[in-house]
């Protein structure tokens, strides 16, 4: 049957959509420790790209070579992440205390900037690390200015990655579908779609850092 033929789209998506499940597996398990996550996600973009351009069929292997080529850059960014997160939720819960309302708004709106600010940074660096050899700060800078250039590309990707919490802290019922999906694909689906939809500019934006 042609639909069942290696070269059918049918054939393609079902290996694609396997190839997926398998690094998402990898994803999960890699990010355990949790600092260790963004290069988790960085080699799971080095997957995926393959994925996008069709030019590889290990995706695992790769994921793996990605996790390890990135591990020091990816890992002391997200850290950072991480830490800046932290803050900015006691910054947050601080600015919610002050007497004064007007300065209380003021203070919790810059965190807020601050935030997206970070997380449009990190969205794009995690690719952008992928599959480039410099150095963190030039594709920190980088990774901002394609955010802020980019900016339709940007808001979908951070819909991708964080439609699901979203829906989890607005219907709590939500969360144990939601769970099943993050372990079967969810975070590899989400880098995959983002890959999508940065193909055209990402060598253009490494090439730059």
């Amino acid at each position: 049957m042609r639909l069942l033929s290696p070269d059918s789209r049918f054939f393609q998506a079902v290996s694609k959509a396997a190839d997926l499940v398998l690094v998402n597996l990898m994803v999960v398990l890699l990010s355990l420790p949790v600092v260790t996550a963004g290069a988790a996600v960085a080699g799971s973009y080095r997957s995926v790209t393959e994925m996008v351009t069709d030019s590889g069929s290990h995706p695992v292997r790769t994921m793996l070579i990605g996790f390890k080529q990135t591990f020091v850059r990816a890992t002391a960014v997200w850290s950072g992440f991480l830490g800046l997160a932290v803050l900015l939720w006691w910054e947050w819960s601080v600015a919610g205390r002050l007497a004064n309302p007007l300065l209380a708004r003021g203070w919790q709106v810059l965190v807020l900037l601050v935030g997206l600010l970070t997380a449009i940074t990190m969205l794009w660096y995690l690719p952008l690390v992928s599959s480039s050899d410099k150095g963190v700060l030039p594709l920190l800078k980088a990774s901002l200015l394609a955010a802020i250039r980019y900016l339709p590309r940007t808001a979908m990707g951070l819909w991708f990655f964080l439609t699901g919490p979203i829906l989890v802290v607005l219907s709590p019922a939500a969360a144990p579908a939601a769970l099943v999906f993050a372990l079967l694909v969810g975070p590899a689906l989400c880098c995959y779609l983002f890959a999508v939809m940065i193909h055209t500019v990402r060598e253009r934006v490494a090439q730059a850092a």
